[in-house]
């Protein structure tokens, strides 16, 4: 395990990220009490809150925090009241996107320059399709000043102050095409209104080419770190906004480590009841050996060893999807796809297997012969689909096809089976 220096200084988007929080949690006390028609609690100060977000500040002694610690609780964490946790705490998906976004652009006076600047266009990368509408609920909530607005939509009326968001989001098969050109299309109207525009591009969707080359340089979501999981635990996991970091940096995993956890891992992680609990989870979780590529027994690239093309183009690919998750290189620029042939019992099955075990990806495996064991071209083709779906909804992931074979080459001249080519 790394060593880091204890207390280390705040990252500079850290007074961006609690002013996001509190606005959002404000929204979230807002939103409830118009449910329930209660009377909101006034707002703590905002001197209270500077006061309270100085690391060294705790009313406690020094030797009580040692004794507490020694007994397995953070005495940083509690209040007056013995509490542990604060009242409101906003879910971990939301507020995960959140301080993601504030590391991201650091400031607010950035996200008026960068963002809602007159014509700016600004492309938005590296998170899953899943985290678009936590990014518009930040967006709404959070990130940009009170008086902006927040739309999706071309057909709504635009006032002087709003924030135009466009997710990409295509399909895969036959109807990529038209997707393609009603994006480009759509884009194109979009780039016609006057409000700033905000284009979401989640992992795996990519960009007309004619569009891709004009549009500036997509800005990359800073992905999970240790100044991430520690504000968060401090908001999550903490009545007073302080943790015993004394306890919870030495387990606490290295940002590289941290950046290539699945939501899963962290999600149950953050329900340990203490932040040095959560800590030891995701040390564990990176521990863990990778078993989503075929159980504890699947086989890497490295245990395999060997030299030949297709271990040397495998190797590559996993290096390619390795420097992808470190955001190094775009989606659009690494090696997606391996043609692997060879007579039954080579070792197809095995190498994508161990491709997946190395890339620490699930592995999904489809199979023409299968698909056409279904039944007829529509049935088929359904069970295609179902297994590409299953594929896009576990992304990153390894899709391993085989008896590619089975489906026949349209150079056949002979009309059996022809509409299955």
């Amino acid at each position: 395990m790394p060593q880091f220096p204890l207390h280390s200084p705040r990252p500079a988007w850290f007074p961006f990220a609690k002013l996001i929080l509190r606005r959002m949690i404000s929204d979230q006390i807002s939103a409830a009490d118009k449910r329930t028609s209660a009377t909101p609690e006034p707002p703590k100060s905002n001197l209270l809150d500077a006061l309270n977000d100085l690391p060294g500040t705790q009313h406690r002694a020094s030797e009580e925090l040692d004794q507490l610690r020694e007994s397995g609780i953070d005495g940083w964490a509690l209040d007056d009241q013995g509490h542990s946790r604060p009242a409101t705490i906003l879910p971990a998906s939301r507020s995960l996107i959140a301080l993601r976004l504030a590391a991201t652009f650091i400031s607010s006076r950035n996200v008026t320059e960068t963002l809602l600047a007159p014509g700016a266009v600004n492309v938005l990368s590296r998170f899953r399709t899943a985290d678009a509408d936590y990014i518009l609920a930040a967006c709404r909530c959070g990130i940009l000043p009170e008086e902006w607005k927040v739309t999706t939509r071309a057909d709504e009326r635009h006032h002087e102050q709003t924030l135009r968001v466009f997710q990409v989001t295509t399909s895969t098969g036959s109807s990529r095409t038209g997707d393609l050109y009603r994006l480009e299309r759509n884009l194109c109207e979009a780039l016609q209104q006057p409000c700033p525009l905000l284009v979401l591009l989640p992992d795996g969707e990519s960009l007309p080419e004619n569009l891709n080359t004009v549009l500036p340089a997509a800005v990359k979501l800073e992905p999970l770190n240790r100044d991430i999981l520690i504000t968060q635990l401090e908001h999550s996991h903490s009545a007073t906004s302080k943790i015993d970091r004394e306890a919870v940096d030495p387990a606490l995993p290295d940002d590289d480590a941290l950046s290539q956890l699945g939501d899963p891992d962290v999600l149950l992680a953050l329900r340990a009841p203490d932040a040095r609990g959560v800590a030891e989870r995701l040390a564990a979780a990176v521990a863990r050996p990778q078993q989503h590529a075929g159980g504890s027994g699947a086989l890497t690239l490295e245990a395999i060893g060997g030299t030949s093309p297709a271990h040397e183009a495998a190797a590559d690919l996993v290096a390619d999807l390795r420097n992808w998750q470190r955001g190094e290189i775009e989606w659009s620029a690494m090696s997606r796809s391996l043609l692997i042939y060879g007579e039954p019992g080579t070792g197809k099955t095995v190498l994508a297997g161990a491709i997946a075990a190395s890339a620490g990806a699930p592995l999904i495996q489809g199979s023409f012969g299968a698909w056409q064991a279904k039944g007829h071209l529509g049935d088929m083709l359904a069970a295609m689909l179902t297994c590409f779906q299953d594929a896009k909804s576990r992304k990153p992931c390894v899709l391993f096809i085989d008896e590619i074979d089975s489906c026949g080459s349209r150079a056949d001249t002979g009309d059996r089976n022809q509409a299955y080519r």
